[in-house]
């Protein structure tokens, strides 16, 4: 039954839909696991918080070190959001699209299979019948017994051989056609194939576009550093520590603090969204291992493993030294701010108890003293002696004990503030100096991680051995004596209208010789030997020329600086090239005015002595 030649092929196209169904899934995985690989990442608290604002815009170190870091994040999620979206767009889309067409070109080739493989079968039955006809009757007519037929049953052979041949021909058009499109439906099968290696091939170039611009961003991330310590590597001691700029620098000390809190918790986060990351891509992975025992010739494992490497690369030294360091600085800040602020209130207190006491025995000192004067000039002279032992009296009391230990306190409390101020500035500059550190340190693993993910993606893929699984269009093949080309291209217009003859079998081979003898073939004429050598020509230059281009697109360098430099390399050796061939001619050319100039040397010479013969004839005469 035709129904029973086509199951083969069938299960044959539907395990090319599994393969490109199952490659999408896993496409589909991974866009997945960025796209919540990217929602996370987004959602870091890369935004500095607002209650600091004021106090940072005094801080200039403090501010271009938290603006710097909170950019870089957010610019790095806007660069891995483009992940998602370049997957769905470039690979998921056009595999889909590629799928229903293959899926409509195959339904197509089948369909059209079935109609020739039914009218083959009924014109090889057809000339069986009469091909068997043929032969009795040839056998009759070659025997003596049969010499006699008459001129009717002569014409009518000859009419059945005509129609056998004309059925013969409707044959051998319809095995043609068969051959051909078995042949549309193998290249259709290779361009499934070729389109499986190209998605995985357009994910490289995706991931490669994500490395550039995080490349991009962290070069300009390192040159900012750079040129900032150049202006703002000094260390500024604290002169100004009065009242009012205490509270000032107060805030600013809480401010270091809040933002070495801030980056170490935005650390953390990035720790977790990596990991979580490298997780889902282990169950892409997962899913991966399955498809690839299901079919063979699949190479996103070794994708998937260069990913979670790669996250698995952007979560080194996080977690220690970078947040165990940042850590350390916050607790060291907090504990100077506790033990000097404990400190400072004691002494403020000190300070507050001794003006008390001071201010209570000047209040006393300062009460009216009663006398008692019977005329006026002794009221006066009480007054002016009361006023003069006032005087005397004030002296003492601005050099009284409490008032000395008072000055003395305040003295003591103003150059401990300032050497407060001293270590909480120098403090805060050295935490400023590590979470610079840290950023640095960051993103270079960062650029490590991408180095190692670029040279990934850009390594040969090793060469798995495909197993070679059994055509399922065998069985058509071998019973229709037909071939199907293995080439890269599919058959040609000169190879369909001159197609080879099917053999025939041993059982044929009588008849078949006589048909040569009635009808012999044309041979092929000279056009055709010709078109077909101009051809496979064509074909040879076509792919010397392709692989020449791959190998030297192969060695162009990838760097823009590189680049430049190749092409001008290539501008020189050409500009020498040129020299050399205008030399050489200039050469022939100087050779060849040298070779006309030497008949013209000799007539001179000639012309020369013949004149001097003259003259000396005249002036003998």
């Amino acid at each position: 039954m035709v129904s029973d030649e086509l199951a083969p092929l069938e299960a044959h196209v539907e395990a090319q839909v599994k393969h490109l169904t199952a490659v999408a899934d896993v496409v589909r995985e991974l866009r997945s696991a960025e796209e919540l690989y990217t929602q996370e990442y987004v959602a870091l608290s890369s935004a500095v918080p607002e209650d600091v604002q004021p106090a940072l815009k005094r801080l200039p170190q403090l501010r271009r070190v938290c603006d710097a870091f909170s950019l870089f994040v957010h610019k790095c999620s806007v660069a891995k959001a483009a992940v998602a979206e370049d997957l769905a767009k470039e690979v998921i889309a056009p595999l889909e699209a590629f799928t229903a067409d293959h899926v409509e070109k195959a339904q197509h080739l089948l369909s059209e299979l079935y109609e020739l493989l039914q009218k083959e079968k009924a014109f090889d039955l057809a000339y069986e019948n009469l091909r068997e006809g043929c032969e009795n009757d040839e056998t009759k007519e070659e025997t003596p017994i049969d010499s006699t037929l008459s001129k009717q049953d002569d014409s009518e052979l000859q009419l059945h051989r005509l129609h056998r041949d004309r059925l013969l021909r409707k044959r051998d058009a319809e095995r043609l056609a068969i051959q051909q499109w078995i042949t549309a439906l193998h290249f259709a099968g290779q361009r499934c194939q070729a389109h499986t290696h190209d998605v995985l091939r357009q994910s490289r170039v995706v991931y490669e576009r994500m490395t550039t611009t995080l490349t991009v961003l962290i070069q300009g991330l390192q040159e900012q550093f750079s040129q900032d310590d150049t202006t703002l590597a000094t260390y500024n001691s604290p002169s100004d520590v009065s009242e009012e700029s205490w509270a000032n620098f107060i805030a600013e000390y809480d401010c270091h603090v809040a933002i070495t809190s801030w980056m170490s918790e935005l650390f953390k986060q990035i720790l977790c969204v990596e990991l979580k990351a490298a997780k889902s891509l282990q169950k892409a992975k997962k899913r991966n291992r399955a498809l690839r025992k299901a079919f063979d010739g699949v190479e996103f494992s070794s994708r998937f493993s260069e990913l979670i490497e790669f996250h698995g690369l952007l979560t080194v030294n996080i977690a220690n030294p970078i947040r165990r360091t940042l850590k350390f600085t916050k607790e060291r800040q907090e504990r100077l701010r506790n033990e000097l602020s404990k400190a400072l209130e004691e002494a403020s207190t000190r300070v507050n108890a001794t003006r008390t006491r001071l201010n209570a025995r000047k209040v006393e000192e300062k009460d009216p003293v009663r006398c008692d004067s019977f005329t006026s000039s002794e009221g006066e002279e009480d007054n002016n002696l009361s006023v003069s032992t006032l005087e005397e009296e004030e002296e003492p009391v601005e050099s009284s004990p409490e008032q000395i230990e008072l000055d003395r306190l305040e003295r003591k409390l103003a150059l401990q503030r300032q050497e407060i101020a001293r270590v909480w500035k120098q403090t805060s500059f050295l935490a400023v100096k590590t979470m610079e550190l840290m950023v640095q340190d960051y993103s270079k693993h960062v650029a490590k991680a991408l180095v190692a993910l670029d040279n990934s993606s850009h390594s040969e893929p090793t060469q798995t051995q495909e197993k070679k699984t059994p055509e399922p269009w065998k069985h058509i093949t071998e019973r229709l004596a037909i071939a199907v080309s293995d080439k890269s291209v599919p058959p040609t217009v000169e190879t369909i209208l001159n197609p080879r003859r099917c053999s025939i079998g041993k059982n044929n081979v009588v008849a078949h010789h006589r048909r040569k003898v009635h009808k012999a073939p044309s041979e092929p004429s000279a056009v055709q030997i010709v078109l077909s050598f101009a051809q496979s020509a064509v074909g040879v230059a076509y792919w010397a020329a392709q692989k020449g281009f791959m190998t030297a697109r192969a060695h162009v360098p990838r760097m823009g600086e590189e680049r430049i430099a190749l092409a001008v390399l290539l501008v020189v050796i050409l500009v020498l090239m040129n020299v050399c061939a205008r030399s050489i001619r200039l050469e022939s050319s100087w050779g060849d005015l040298k070779d006309a100039q030497n008949p013209n040397v000799e007539d001179l010479v000639r012309i020369v002595k013949l004149s001097l013969h003259v003259c000396a004839q005249q002036t003998r005469t």
